[in-house]
């Protein structure tokens, strides 16, 4: 009996993608200490925290383990690397992480050198990716500010 090449196709490229999907005990863990330590850094709750796994360690550490980044705590595409603090064993794992984060975005169109100023502003809920520094998210923050170029209306 012949079996159609496509139903092959199907199931060998389904296979990983549902296996991937599950998070087993470890691969649970890892996400929760990752998620937790982005928190704790942007300070934020862990379930404003996303991470998509990009590359996940051929073998996960064991615990107890610490999170080391050689290129500081950031938004985006990065590696960390897992170190096992019995043995001192590196993992990297590779992934992008973002925020939902609340900041202040503008309520109309805002011309340059215009006043900022709780009437022109209010806080939204948006994803960040990158330079979460970069957003304001405090209305205390408005005090004297002038815009530098026109800001559009969210």
């Amino acid at each position: 009996m012949k079996i159609p090449i496509l139903f092959i196709h199907i199931i060998l490229l389904g296979y990983p993608l549902g296996v991937f999907a599950q998070e087993t005990g470890n691969t649970g863990s890892l996400m929760h200490e990752l998620e937790s330590h982005f928190a704790n850094h942007f300070d934020v709750k862990d379930d404003a925290v996303h991470l998509r796994m990009i590359h996940e360690p051929k073998q996960l550490p064991k615990q107890p383990f610490s999170i080391v980044s050689q290129h500081g705590t950031r938004l985006g595409h990065q590696t960390l690397w897992l170190v096992e603090k019995e043995s001192g064993k590196k993992s990297p794992v590779t992934f992008q992480v973002s925020i939902d984060l609340s900041v202040l975005a503008a309520t109309r169109k805002i011309s340059r050198s215009s006043d900022l100023n709780t009437g022109n502003v209010k806080k939204t809920v948006k994803r960040i990716y990158k330079k979460a520094n970069h957003y304001l998210t405090s209305i205390d923050e408005l005090d004297g500010m002038i815009t530098v170029q026109m800001i559009r209306e969210i």
